[in-house]
């Protein structure tokens, strides 16, 4: 069954096979690769491109280790927490900016007096396009990953470039999701990307509500692998 078929769903193009040289616990991220490949494409991030990203959990890493890969200029993470920074640092950043204790705007400015050609929401919150659109270089793109839990977003754009646009990316193309495997199954094997590096804890099936509880309370920063035996 195939594109032309009535009841082809555009989601079997994702539906791939994994090596059997890769561990399947560790292959789960293999999934969450491919997408934020295929959005780095998606959004027209480039090796020209000098990009700031909110958020350094495993979404956020994925997305600098991927972009550093791919020769993206300059990457600058930010994130409320300081013990991100070692983090950013491994998967390759070339700045980190505490949110909670730097002035984002100014520490950008330093880097890029004219701005970012990029800013990219890796955490889900509205209240960042505000801040964001405010550090992009005229014409460039501030980029949602991922579906915010509030549909309603309010910003003024006062200080923000004279041109400039938002774009949401809600839902992974899928075809461009297929294409990022083969990419990321060679990077996997020529040890270029250590998928063990964003998995923080590896929980058994009978306990799965004590993954749950980690989550609600954010004691987790990176994925959690639910194992079945």
């Amino acid at each position: 069954m195939g594109p032309g078929h009535p009841e082809f769903w555009d989601a079997y193009y994702t539906q791939q096979v994994l090596p059997k040289d890769i561990d399947p616990v560790d292959g789960v991220m293999v999934i969450t690769f491919c997408e934020v490949l295929a959005a780095i494409r998606n959004f027209g991030i480039t090796e020209k491109s000098s990009v700031i990203i909110y958020g350094a959990g495993a979404v956020g890493l994925t997305f600098i280790k991927l972009m550093k890969l791919t020769g993206v200029r300059i990457v600058i993470a930010v994130d409320v927490a300081e013990e991100k920074r070692a983090d950013v640092a491994d998967a390759g950043a070339d700045f980190f900016i505490n949110s909670r204790r730097e002035s984002v705007q100014k520490k950008v400015r330093e880097i890029l007096p004219q701005g970012a050609d990029f800013v990219l929401d890796a955490v889900g919150a509205n209240s960042l396009i505000q801040e964001g659109i405010c550090l992009l270089k005229e014409n460039g793109q501030f980029c949602v990953y991922g579906i915010c839990p509030a549909k309603d977003v309010e910003f003024s754009w006062a200080e923000a470039p004279r041109n400039f646009s938002i774009r949401y990316l809600h839902m992974p193309v899928k075809e461009q999701q297929a294409a990022a495997f083969p990419v990321i199954i060679e990077w996997v094997r020529e040890g270029k990307i250590q998928l063990s590096d964003y998995i923080s804890h590896r929980i058994p099936f009978s306990n799965i509500l004590d993954a749950f509880q980690m989550v609600e309370a954010n004691q987790t920063k990176k994925k959690i692998v639910i194992i079945y035996k």
